[in-house]
């Protein structure tokens, strides 16, 4: 008895210790982002970003949006924008700060999500640097533009399927999530249309057998993840 609790306070303590790193890398790259935000508060636009700000300000004033929405655009990110505006504040430096720490987010998700996968901690820690400090990310987060909204979507999402597949966690729930992620990723990217398709083929591999035992119940889970896809884009 005694050595299991011992073993059970050494399994805790390494799980804080690399918890704790993980936050202390993460806070390090949020101070370095909105150093970034603060030297170069001009920089937030580019040739893409009126359109979907002129969307953002149709929505709020209850005009009629632009015909077919924004040429070649998806209306997801005027909607995330719309929210943030009327939510937090009609400055857009403070949708590019959440768009900072969304992006952090993204790295944690991501890292985490492959520990699950059983990657060593080195090479998670060093995949996380790679994308939290990459300078062409952290371009694109402090840009008015749906990249950062997607990536960190497509994170929740495969967060939540590793977790699913390798720490039990309830299929349904996490399917019913995924599926409504998706739905909305569609209609922020609609690019993206593909992934909910690669995430449903997950459950034939073999990991999953233990999960999904019977083919309806596959099935059912994939249905769960493809439909609100299917759904926006017909």
């Amino acid at each position: 008895m005694e050595n299991k609790i011992s073993e059970s306070r050494l399994h805790l303590s390494f799980i804080n210790r690399n918890a704790l790193i993980l936050l202390f890398l993460a806070l390090v790259a949020l101070v370095i982002r909105f150093g970034f935000l603060a030297e170069y508060p001009n920089s937030t636009m580019h040739e893409d970003s009126g359109p979907y700000v002129d969307e953002a300000e149709r929505l709020l004033e209850g005009r009629e949006t632009a015909t077919g929405g924004i040429p070649g655009r998806a209306p997801g990110y005027p909607l995330f924008l719309a929210a943030i505006i009327s939510l937090i504040s009609p400055n857009l430096l403070y949708t590019i700060g959440l768009q900072h720490v969304l992006g952090v987010a993204t790295a944690m998700l991501l890292t985490v999500s492959m520990r699950m996968l059983g990657v060593g901690r080195l090479l998670s820690y060093t995949f996380f640097i790679a994308v939290a400090f990459a300078h062409r990310l952290i371009h694109y987060d402090n840009t008015i533009g749906p990249e950062t909204l997607t990536m960190f979507l497509v994170s929740v999402n495969f967060f939540l399927a590793c977790g699913m597949a390798l720490r039990r966690w309830n299929p349904w729930v996490c399917s019913t999530v995924i599926g409504a992620i998706f739905g909305y990723l569609i209609v922020v990217r609609s690019a993206a249309f593909i992934i909910p398709f690669l995430f449903s083929a997950w459950l034939m591999l073999p990991v999953m057998r233990n999960l999904c035992a019977t083919w309806p119940r596959r099935i059912a889970l994939m249905a769960l993840i493809v439909i609100p896809t299917i759904t926006v884009m017909t």
